[in-house]
C-alpha cells in the first residue's frame, strides 16, 4: 500500500491537488470492488428468501434486528450502549470485505441475516471468511430456516473464494450444535471477559439516591 501510494503521488508531481483529482487518486488507491448482491442469487426456503444485500442499501431497516441481537450480547448485557462502526462497516464492504445474507418473510419483511467479514490468510494468501454477525427474530426460530440461512451465507462466500470458515458460537445460544449439523469442527476455545462498565452503575446509584 505505501509502495502504490508513492508511485501514485510520484506521478501527480507538480500539480494542484484539486477536490477531483484527490477523488480520483482515492478511486485509484482503494478500487470499488463491493460485491454484486445479484452474482449469488436468491434461495428460496418454506417461504423465506435468502439473498445478498448491500449493508448500506438496509442500513436503516436492519437496526432494529442489530439491535435486539446486541441486547443479547456480553457487552449488551453489561449496560454499554450499542455503538456500531458503521463507517469501518461502510469500508469493509465498499473493499469486498464483507458479505451479507438475508431472510425475509414473503412479505417482504426482514427476520434474519448473517454477516462475514473476508480476509487474506497471512500463511496461504486465499480467502478466510469469518462471522460477524448472525440473528434470527424469535418468532420466526425453528423449522430449521437459520440453518439453511447459514447454508445459504456459505454457499456465496464458497462461491467468492472463500477456502477457510470460521465462526464463533455463543454456549448460551447452543449455536454449536447448529455448527456440528452443518460440518464445522472445533478447533479453539475462546474466552470472554467483559468489564463492567461503572458509569452505568453509578448513574443506577445516583437514582436510587435521588430518587
Amino acid at each position: 500500500m505505501r509502495k502504490q501510494l508513492c508511485m501514485l503521488l510520484a506521478r501527480y508531481a507538480g500539480q494542484t491537488i484539486t477536490k477531483e483529482l484527490a477523488v480520483e487518486m482515492l478511486r485509484e488507491i482503494f478500487p470499488d470492488r463491493t460485491l454484486e448482491p445479484k452474482a449469488f442469487g436468491t434461495q428460496q426456503y418454506k417461504g423465506y428468501t435468502f439473498e445478498v444485500e448491500l449493508l448500506r442499501d438496509i442500513l436503516e431497516e436492519i437496526k432494529p434486528l442489530e439491535l435486539e441481537r446486541y441486547a443479547q450480547d456480553e457487552m449488551g448485557k453489561a449496560g454499554y450502549d450499542f455503538d456500531p462502526d458503521t463507517e469501518d462497516l461502510m469500508e469493509r464492504e465498499y473493499a469486498g470485505g464483507l458479505l451479507q445474507s438475508t431472510s425475509r418473510t414473503s412479505e417482504g419483511a426482514l427476520v434474519g441475516y448473517m454477516r462475514v467479514y473476508l480476509t487474506r490468510s497471512k500463511d496461504t494468501d486465499t480467502l478466510v471468511c469469518s462471522d460477524a454477525a448472525f440473528y434470527v427474530t424469535p418468532a420466526h426460530r425453528g423449522g430449521f430456516m437459520a440453518v439453511n440461512l447459514w447454508k445459504f451465507t456459505e454457499q456465496c462466500v464458497v462461491a467468492a473464494g472463500a477456502r477457510e470458515i470460521y465462526c464463533a458460537t455463543k454456549l448460551a445460544n447452543n449455536v454449536g450444535s447448529m455448527a456440528r449439523r452443518l460440518g464445522y469442527l472445533p478447533t479453539a476455545l475462546l474466552y470472554c471477559k467483559v468489564i463492567p462498565n461503572h458509569a452505568q452503575e453509578c448513574s443506577e446509584e445516583k437514582e436510587a439516591c435521588y430518587g
